[in-house]
Formats: C-alpha cells, structure tokens, sequence
C-alpha cells in the first residue's frame, strides 16, 4: 500500500474496541437484543434496524479515533480508485476458491467431527424473516451494511495498523483472526479466517479498500441465496 503509513495506531484499535464492547454490552443489559415478544425491537425489521446501528456506531468509532482525533482520511483507509472491471475477475476465482473450500470444511466437519452449523447461518430465515421480503432484509444487512463496515474496521483501520508495527504478514493472520473472532462462532472460526486472508490480499494487491469490499458482498450474496433457496 504505496508504503504510506497510516496516522492511527494499536493503541487507537484498543480504544475503538473496548468502546463498541461496551455499547454492545450495554444493549444487552437493556435487553435490546432480546426484547420482549411484543416488541417492534423482535420483528425482523426491528433486528435490522439494531444491526444498522451497531455497526453505524463501529464505522463512527472509526472515524472520530482514525480520522477526527489522528488527522486521517479516507484515502489512509483505503478509499483509492481501483480497476474495477480487472478486480471482477480476480474476485470471481478467489470467490469460487473460498467457497469450495468453506464446503470440504462444512463437510469434514460434520461427518467426520460430527460439527453442525451453528444457528446464526442455519437460523438466518428466522433473523431476518423468510420469503422475498426476509430476503432483501437480510441483502441489506449482510450484503450492503456489514461488508461496508467490517472492511472500514477490520481492513481498513485494524489491518493498516498492525501492518505498519508488524509487517503485512502478521498483520493479514491477526486481524483476520478477530475478524474471525467478532462473528462469534467457533465452527466459522476457520473459513472466516481464510475469508478474512484473501481479503486483506485484496486490500494489498489492489491498493484500496474497494475490491475487498466487493468480494465480501459477493460472497455474502451467494451465501444468502443458498441459504434462502435450498432453506440450509
């Protein structure tokens, strides 16, 4: 990434971290997560409405320690033009790559371990609510909102960091792991992990944040159309 340091540092991705902890932590105390039945917070566009906003507040954490407090910008986080129609190739074969991968996983581990999906893949249906309208719930969340933000925090802020302390390297396999990590689940520990790789090779090779967006949104869609059409 043109050997331009970025302005925020590790210390800047504890803070962002023990705050958005903190407010996730206080939405659980009040019970926003796990609202009453009759509440409009335990309906699907309630759930979306709560997901929207924790990752608003992760992308503004974002911007006030990278960008207001550190004198960042936009182009330290990655937002460079990029060559779009060459990227939709290369992101095509990584996406065929991973997902065949992320299968001979999904089928070791359930009949070899005897491992089965947890229920936030399996349970996506019940999240978001089944049918054409649960469907463009969840591409509005899974394949618009959380590909933005996840790769504004974890490519874009923690990845740039730790890469300019430890070398591109650890760097990619260290935030790729709390990338991991963050999605809460150990079984999708290992293909969020290879996941989070390719996408800071994304980052790198192609020198902005736009590819690994794309790809994410990408492999997200294919994932929800699985999910919704064969009911997985």
């Amino acid at each position: 990434m043109e050997g331009k340091k970025v302005s925020w540092d590790v210390r800047d991705i504890g803070k962002v971290l023990i705050v958005f902890v903190a407010v996730l932590a206080l939405q659980m105390y009040l019970g926003l997560f796990r609202p009453p039945t009759e509440s409009h917070l335990n309906t699907p566009f309630g759930r979306v409405a709560l997901m929207t906003g924790s990752y608003l507040i992760l992308v503004l954490l974002v911007w006030f320690f990278g960008i207001k407090k550190r004198n960042g910008s936009l182009k330290d986080l990655g937002f460079k033009a990029f060559r779009f129609m060459s990227v939709l190739g290369k992101v095509f074969i990584w996406l065929v790559l991973v997902k065949i991968l992320t299968a001979i996983y999904a089928v070791f581990t359930s009949s070899v371990l005897n491992f089965e999906p947890p229920k936030m893949v399996t349970g996506i249906p019940d999240i978001f609510g089944k049918g054409i309208s649960g469907f463009l719930l969840a591409i509005f969340v899974s394949v618009v909102v959380a590909p933005l933000a996840e790769e504004i925090f974890f490519r874009g802020f923690i990845y740039t960091a730790l890469r300019d302390k430890i070398g591109i390297a650890w760097a990619a396999l260290i935030s790729s792991f709390i990338f991991a990590i963050f999605h809460g689940s150990l079984w999708m520990t290992v293909p969020i992990l290879l996941l989070g790789i390719v996408l800071v090779y994304l980052y790198e090779r192609e020198n902005s944040i736009g590819p690994p967006i794309i790809f994410h949104a990408l492999n997200n869609l294919v994932s929800l159309l699985i999910i919704y059409s064969l009911g997985v």
